[in-house]
């Protein structure tokens, strides 16, 4: 009876994630994609939150207007441009859901490439027009 009970609540809990998700003000994929050199510190700096921002799936997303449009080159779909950035910005959005400001912002600050303060381990990535910085492991 427990059992049942916990997957019956855990289905329910899903349900109500994935309802929520979809009626959130704020999209992380739009906000980047109209902000192109931000990144999660400055999104956190500018109240974007993840109680009032929503990501959706890879499929998810591949069905919109806005990535159709976006990722279409003479009536052709990029899907390694798309795989790409959706990528990355996955990764950006793991940071956004998971790191403070802080963290955040001193992997996003822009360092002179002679500086002696640059971290060693940040590789800035530009696709589809919008900077990502990856921590390289």
């Amino acid at each position: 009876m427990k059992k049942r009970f916990c997957v019956i609540l855990l289905a329910m809990l899903a349900i109500s994630t994935h309802c929520l998700s979809q009626s959130k003000p704020n999209d992380y994929l739009v906000a980047k994609i109209k902000n192109p050199t931000c990144g999660a510190a400055v999104f956190k700096y500018n109240e974007l939150t993840v109680e009032n921002t929503g990501f959706l799936s890879k499929e998810e997303y591949r069905k919109t207007t806005l990535v159709k449009k976006e990722f279409t080159v003479n009536g052709v779909f990029q899907d390694d441009e798309w795989n790409r950035f959706y990528e990355l910005l996955s990764e950006e959005w793991y940071r956004f859901c998971f790191w403070n400001y802080k963290r955040c912002a001193e992997l996003e600050v822009v360092y002179n490439s002679n500086s002696m303060y640059k971290p060693i381990d940040v590789k800035v990535i530009n696709c589809h027009g919008c900077t990502f910085w990856k921590v390289i492991k």
